[in-house]
């Protein structure tokens, strides 16, 4: 009598548990920046001076030891006259 009156309580808090709305999906990721084709190089670089910028901040983080060789092809960064300088 017992093992049933534990296994009733388990089966009610189990349902009590659940919710019977379903639940909002997790937000999307944000795309990712795609490289420019044939190239390493995100398309945020060659379309912003920010993007080029992050690009360039992130690839010289990266020591010299440790870094592997980068295709950049083609692809040329943007730049701005207008633009802030950065740090």
């Amino acid at each position: 009598m017992r093992h049933q009156f534990l296994s009733l309580c388990a089966a009610l808090l189990l349902a009590a548990c659940s919710s019977s709305t379903p639940q909002a999906e997790p937000p999307a990721p944000p795309p990712a920046d795609p490289p420019v084709a044939g190239t390493q190089v995100p398309t945020s670089a060659t379309t912003t001076s920010d993007g080029a910028t992050r690009f360039v901040s992130t690839t010289s983080a990266t020591p010299a030891d440790n870094a592997e060789p980068l295709e950049i092809g083609e692809a040329q960064l943007a730049s701005s006259d207008t633009g802030e300088p950065s740090d």
